[in-house]
């Protein structure tokens, strides 16, 4: 096999799914939107069960359970995983998932029913409609991956892997472009409105003050998945210089991450000469453990004052500061890094660009609709 994975989303990072992922849970997803809005008592099982399929899911010690409660069970066990904890964040992204793999499911039926055939035959119909692999395609996916495939590897020894992999990526795209034609058609509209946390946009900023955006970022330098996603802020700062700001806040975890702190306590110091990005930047590109020498070297590099930074350092000038931030993001239910705020609006983990795309340009709509209002 070949030793590649596929990018995407993070676990844990309620990345959209694509309509093909969706439509294979949808009948999952939809029973978790019904309990969303009305949770049902958790010892109406009996009841569950009638509502559902008879037949037994098994017996023991004179009892049985049906497969309509034990399907009843899991809906609220995925339920109760999701939204244990009470995050309107977390309720909001079930029944945001839910939603969509309904309109998805009920579209490709509708069109399916029309068309006198069922959703699963005219989704295979659609994929068929995918561009072919050329041989050419494969030989550029065979040199992309090469170097982990080791200096002996040969085109011929993979090309059957790569052509079914090429395959399977260019039918799940006919797919999606498919039901996204349906969603167009239909002109869909999504009325649920994700929830918005107050936090305050205080810290380091990028872009103007009055940016009708503003992305706030609580992140560890130490943390793995915060590297990852810098240089997606990077590109989306860069991409709405004038309709975005992004502002950094701290959150080290500092029993995973012991370096953690120190780097942003001595980042606020590169600050107070002026020169945080650029410090912040270095810091992310550091390959070493971020301990004190490092840092330092990384001050060196950023071209700051040393012996301002040395004091600044060594006196813990920014100690307060960082558990300021720290004890914020905790308040708005941030347990994790990197988390984002965008308007408010939660968004956890190394997200894509095209991710934040897609909630900033609702914002901006939302934003011009408020303003012909007014």
């Amino acid at each position: 096999m070949l030793p590649i994975r596929e990018s995407g989303p993070a676990a844990g990072s309620g990345g959209s799914m694509p309509p093909s992922v969706r439509l294979g849970i949808a009948a999952a997803l939809a029973s978790l939107l019904a309990l969303a809005c009305e949770p049902r008592d958790r010892g109406a099982g009996t009841d569950a069960g009638k509502a559902g399929s008879s037949d037994v899911a098994a017996r023991f010690a004179g009892e049985t359970i049906t497969v309509g409660e034990l399907d009843q069970r899991v809906r609220e066990e995925l339920y109760r995983q999701a939204t244990e904890d009470g995050d309107p964040a977390k309720v909001y992204e079930v029944r945001s998932q839910t939603l969509e793999a309904w309109i998805d499911e009920r579209l490709v039926e509708a069109e399916a029913k029309a068309r006198g055939m069922s959703a699963e035959d005219l989704l295979e119909l659609e994929a068929r409609k995918a561009a072919p692999v050329e041989q050419a395609d494969v030989q550029r996916f065979f040199d992309h991956v090469k170097g982990r495939l080791g200096a002996d590897a040969k085109v011929e020894t993979y090309a059957d892997q790569i052509r079914a992999r090429l395959e399977a990526q260019s039918e799940g795209q006919a797919r999606e472009q498919f039901v996204q034609s349906l969603r167009e058609k239909a002109k869909v509209e999504v009325a649920l409105e994700p929830p918005r946390v107050e936090v305050a946009a205080d810290g380091p900023a990028l872009g103007p003050a009055d940016a009708p955006v503003t992305i706030v970022e609580f992140s560890d330098y130490e943390c793995p998945f915060c590297k990852r996603a810098h240089p997606t802020v990077n590109e989306i700062v860069k991409r709405y210089p004038e309709r975005v700001r992004f502002v950094y806040r701290h959150f080290p975890l500092d029993s995973i991450h012991p370096n953690a702190r120190g780097a942003a306590e001595a980042s606020l110091c590169a600050e107070e000469q002026g020169k945080f990005w650029q410090y912040h930047d270095l810091v992310f590109q550091a390959s070493e453990k971020l301990g004190a020498e490092t840092l330092r070297g990384v001050a060196e590099k950023a071209g700051l004052d040393l012996a301002r930074y040395d004091a600044c350092v060594q006196e813990r000038r920014y100690r307060a500061r960082v558990d300021a931030d720290v004890a914020e993001g905790r308040e708005a239910r941030v347990s994790g890094t990197p988390a984002f705020f965008v308007n408010g609006i939660p968004l956890s983990g190394a997200r894509s660009v095209e991710e934040f795309v897609e909630v900033i340009e609702k914002e901006l709509a939302r934003a011009g609709g408020q303003a012909a209002a007014s």
